[in-house]
């Protein structure tokens, strides 16, 4: 399509994600950045009264368009969504109060495409296309499939909690099926997530465009040497971090730090203080030394972490999706090693290729970390090919260029 100018976008999310300090906010700000080259992009989210820090906005060349509103979580918009047979977490960013205050705000140009960067927008984008009367396609990018994120959850609970999420499963269910097959399109992540939909919608438009990171300048890899630590990113404001976690420690680490091969070899974990991390663990500091475990706190910068760590561990248990931990150490040419659910995220990720597996298996881990100890050509070998998989299946160029095609496929048909 030949246009003198670029076609305007706009853009819904459900929070400001600017600065881009977890995997969450960068994965929609990159997004947002690399379609600027070819949209005029507005991005409208909602912000309360305080909308916070705007300033990286315009200089990645977006229009920033905060929305006082807010959405929220009580017992009553909860109730009165699962009447409505609709999943709360969906409900809030579409509710009436929520569509009134977008299209007061928006101003009344002409969008060529309505893009929701989360499934939970999608009502939200549905009802501004109706309310301005624009002539254009709603996209929605699914970020993971959201009933296998609770699906997953459900495990972790019990009793009275776990039926009341089972109900919350199955309308979350239902509301994504609905979605894939009414939305004019649904971008995502991954071929094994574009799979599923595909295989439970006979309807609906569905087609793949890739996760991005921002990939730094390839570095000349040094092997850190057999008694580097490993590196594991922690979220402590992320449910399913914490599961994940926990669960590690006690039933993977807790075997690790035992193994008479590696009584040196430490483990440091970003997010929280040594006492923080103490509580989240419900241990002693001193039990977290005794397993020789370093927390780290907040890290502005990871490239020193990266440089100097034996591998990054991604133990995912409970969630969904690709972990963006992965890609970023994979760019930053650092071995991976990863739990199966991570790897079969993707189609991408190669066991013995370009990451490592572990599981339940009693000395899997242990087996996968004595490996990088001792073999340096498996560790330059893993870090070599990880940042060749980053580059060829995981930058913002490519999440861009796919939208920007299947919104040229759709744009005729308005």
């Amino acid at each position: 399509m030949t246009m003198d100018k670029k076609p305007k976008i706009l853009a819904l999310g459900p929070q400001n994600v600017f600065p881009p300090t977890d995997g969450g906010k960068e994965g929609i700000f990159g997004a947002l950045k690399s379609l600027c080259d070819y949209f005029d992009v507005t991005y409208a989210f909602p912000a309360g009264e305080h909308p916070g820090d705007l300033s990286g906005y315009a200089d990645a060349g977006i229009h920033a368009l905060p929305i006082n509103y807010t959405p929220l979580e009580s017992l009553k918009s909860t109730l009165w969504a699962t009447l409505q047979l609709r999943p709360f977490k969906f409900q809030k960013y579409s509710s009436p109060s929520a569509v009134r205050a977008y299209c007061m705000a928006l101003p009344k140009e002409s969008y060529s495409l309505v893009l929701c960067f989360h499934a939970h927008t999608w009502r939200l984008g549905e009802a501004i296309r109706r309310c301005l009367n624009l002539k254009a396609p709603v996209i929605v990018r699914e970020h993971n499939i959201e009933y296998e994120v609770v699906a997953s959850y459900i495990k972790s609970l019990r009793g009275a909690l776990k039926l009341a999420a089972g109900v919350f499963l199955r309308l979350t269910e239902r509301e994504e099926q609905r979605m894939w097959r009414q939305a004019d399109s649904v971008a995502f992540l991954t071929v094994r997530d574009l799979a599923v939909a595909k295989s439970h919608s006979r309807s609906g438009r569905q087609f793949l465009a890739p996760e991005g990171i921002e990939i730094p300048p390839p570095r000349v890899v040094v092997y850190p040497g057999p008694d580097a630590p490993l590196l594991l990113l922690f979220n402590p404001n992320a449910l399913q971090s914490v599961l994940n976690l926990q669960r590690f420690v006690v039933q993977h680490w807790a075997r690790v730090c035992c193994d008479p091969r590696m009584t040196g070899t430490r483990l440091r974990v970003t997010g929280q203080s040594q006492v923080q991390l103490a509580e989240t663990l419900s241990l002693e500091p001193q039990e977290l030394e005794a397993m020789r475990i370093d927390a780290l706190g907040f890290v502005p910068d990871l490239q020193v972490e990266f440089k100097s760590c034996l591998a990054l561990l991604s133990p995912t248990f409970t969630g969904g999706g690709i972990r963006k931990k992965i890609l970023e150490a994979m760019a930053h040419q650092v071995p991976v090693i990863a739990t199966s659910l991570d790897i079969e995220s993707t189609n991408y990720f190669l066991h013995g290729s370009n990451i490592l597996c572990f599981d339940d298996q009693s000395n899997a881990l242990s087996n996968s970390i004595v490996a990088l100890q001792q073999n340096q050509e498996l560790w330059k070998r893993l870090s070599q090919n990880g940042r060749k998989a980053v580059e060829s299946y995981a930058s913002w160029p490519l999440f861009a260029r796919s939208i920007s095609d299947e919104f040229n496929i759709l744009h005729s048909r308005f």
